[in-house]
């Protein structure tokens, strides 16, 4: 399986200095558009829309991040089945999000740093009823997802003549706890879609300050966990500050 994903974000936020710390209110729109190209052959997408909420509070070093979100996602399946026939079938689904995040900005030396964090995610997709172009119906309970994450990222802020560079790495651990999203296909057979367990997570980038509001960033990520694996992906982007 091949996966390609492209999306761009744009939004805005308030700053606000406070007595013990600096707060920063904000909301976005995102749109992106992603795309899987099966072993069997055929490619499906998920096109995702979405409208959200973000603040940040910033003290003495520590920080504190949350996101509010509401996703509309359009599906559309095109693949083979085992036997080689060709299935189709296209819905919709409504998910609603959230994270929140701490964590502690420590100086190792004049452009190194440290930064421990600790997150947590939650998102639910409402349940939808597919019928695809084989006849096969499938019906999809609302699926939940609730995952704990720690980590720590290393990096250094670099002067490179007029151009400020931040490398770094970044390792973590996640757990995923949802275990009971339920699937009945054809009105007979009923699966539970498991995927709760524990994956590692290590990764490098760069951020490049282009200029005082521009700036291009790349990453580069590899996950292994119980019942997962992902080959090394990348991720490059774009930011504009207004």
């Amino acid at each position: 399986v091949i996966r390609e994903r492209y999306g761009i974000v744009t939004g805005g936020d308030k700053r606000f200095d406070l007595s013990d710390g600096v707060l920063s209110l904000g909301a976005f729109v995102s749109f992106s558009d992603n795309n899987i190209r099966h072993n069997r052959g055929g490619k499906s997408s998920i096109d995702s829309k979405s409208v959200g909420l973000y603040m940040t509070y910033d003290t003495h070093g520590y920080y504190i991040d949350g996101v509010l979100k509401f996703n509309r996602f359009k599906n559309e399946l095109r693949t083979h089945m085992s036997d080689g026939t060709m299935v189709s079938g296209d819905y919709h689904q409504n998910g609603f999000g959230g994270s929140l995040e701490v964590g502690k900005y420590f100086s190792l030396n004049e452009n190194t740093w440290l930064l421990p964090y600790a997150r947590t995610t939650a998102l639910a997709v409402n349940d939808n009823n597919i019928s695809l172009s084989n006849g096969m119906k499938a019906e999809i309970n609302t699926t939940h997802s609730f995952q704990g994450e720690v980590g720590v990222n290393l990096g250094m802020d670099l002067d490179v003549g007029k151009t400020k560079i931040r490398p770094y790495l970044t390792a973590g651990v996640s757990h995923e706890f949802s275990n009971h999203n339920k699937v009945k296909i054809n009105k007979a057979y009923d699966f539970t879609n498991d995927i709760s367990g524990t994956t590692g997570k290590y990764g490098l980038g760069m951020d490049v300050q282009l200029t005082s509001n521009a700036s291009i960033w790349g990453e580069a990520n590899y996950l292994k966990g119980n019942n997962v694996e992902s080959p090394v992906t990348g991720t490059v982007g774009f930011k504009i500050n207004f």
